[in-house]
C-alpha cells in the first residue's frame, strides 16, 4: 500500500502544527491525579488520497477526516467531536468503507464536601461500508468497546454504537503519601449481528467500580482495582471480572496529522 497525499495542504496543516503549543490549557484531575495536564483545543482537517496495485487491478483509496476540540474547563468542561469517513474504491465502486464518529465530553469539577467528582462521557459509531467476508467489529475494551469485556470470536458485528460513562471521585486522603480516587462506569453497546437493523439486536452491558491508589515515591505509582459485572457474555464466559493492575493513563487526542495511511476499521 502506497498512502501519499493528494492535495498540497503543506501549509495549512504546518500552521495548525506550529500553532499547537498556544492551543492548549493545563489543568489537572482528569485523566490522572498528582500530575499537572495539558488540554489541547482546536481542530484538524485533512483529506488522504491512496492507491493499491495487486493481481493487475488498481484500487484508488480516498479518506476524510475533522476532529475538533474545545476546552471549556475549568468551568464548563471539555468537549471532542471527530469523524472519518473513507473507502477504496475499484472501477468506480465503493468496496471497503468505513464510517466512525466520535464524541466526547468530560464535565468540570464538582465538589463533593473536600473532595473533588468529575464525570467522563463517551459515544461513537462505527459502520462497515461493503466490506470483505471475515472483516468484522468486536466489542472487546482493546478495540474501543466495553470495559473489561475481552474479545471473543462469537461477538462480531458489521455496525455498533457504543455508549460509555465514568464517574471519578478525587478524595483529599493522603495518608503516607498515598492518594486515592474511587470510580464507577456503566457501557452499553448495540451490535449489529445479523441483517436486522442495529437497534433491534439486544444490547451489551458492563458496569462496576474501583479504587485507583497513587504514591509517586513508589516504582509502580498508580494502581488499579476494578470489578466488573457483564449480565450478558458469549456462552461459557464468566459474568463477573476483577483487575488489579497499574492504571492505563488515558491521553487526550491531539490536532497534529499523522503519517497517512487507511484507517483501521475497529
Amino acid at each position: 500500500m502506497r498512502i501519499k497525499n493528494f492535495f498540497p495542504w503543506e501549509s495549512f496543516i504546518s500552521e495548525v502544527f506550529l500553532s499547537r503549543k498556544e492551543a492548549t490549557i493545563k489543568n489537572n484531575l482528569i485523566y490522572s491525579f498528582g500530575r499537572t495536564e495539558d488540554v489541547p483545543y482546536g481542530f484538524l482537517t485533512s483529506l488522504n488520497y491512496g492507491y493499491q496495485d495487486g493481481d493487475g487491478s488498481t484500487r484508488h483509496y480516498l479518506n476524510f477526516h475533522h476532529s475538533l476540540g474545545k476546552a471549556l474547563i475549568p468551568s464548563k468542561g471539555y468537549l471532542y467531536l471527530s469523524a472519518d469517513v473513507g473507502s477504496f474504491f475499484k472501477s468506480g465502486s465503493p468496496e471497503q468503507g468505513h464510517l466512525k464518529l466520535v464524541g466526547e465530553y468530560i464535565t468540570p469539577l464538582i465538589k463533593v464536601g473536600n473532595s473533588d467528582l468529575r464525570n467522563f462521557f463517551e459515544i461513537q459509531y462505527v459502520n462497515g461500508l461493503k466490506r470483505f467476508p471475515g472483516e468484522y467489529l468486536f466489542l472487546d475494551e482493546d478495540v474501543n468497546g466495553l470495559h473489561s469485556f475481552d474479545y471473543s470470536e462469537s461477538l462480531r458485528g458489521s455496525e455498533k454504537i457504543v455508549l460509555k460513562t465514568e464517574q471519578v471521585l478525587f478524595t483529599n486522603i493522603e495518608p503516607l503519601g498515598f492518594k486515592f480516587a474511587a470510580f464507577t462506569f456503566f457501557d452499553t453497546a448495540f451490535l449489529k449481528e445479523s441483517s436486522k437493523s442495529l437497534f433491534n439486536h439486544t444490547p451489551y452491558f458492563s458496569f462496576g467500580g474501583g479504587l485507583r491508589i497513587r504514591n509517586d515515591n513508589l516504582v509502580f505509582n498508580t494502581l488499579q482495582i476494578r470489578l466488573a459485572i457483564m449480565p450478558r457474555v458469549p456462552s461459557g464466559e464468566f459474568p463477573l471480572s476483577l483487575r488489579i493492575t497499574g492504571e492505563k493513563t488515558r491521553h487526550f487526542q491531539d490536532f497534529v496529522p499523522a503519517q497517512p495511511g487507511t484507517t483501521v476499521f475497529y
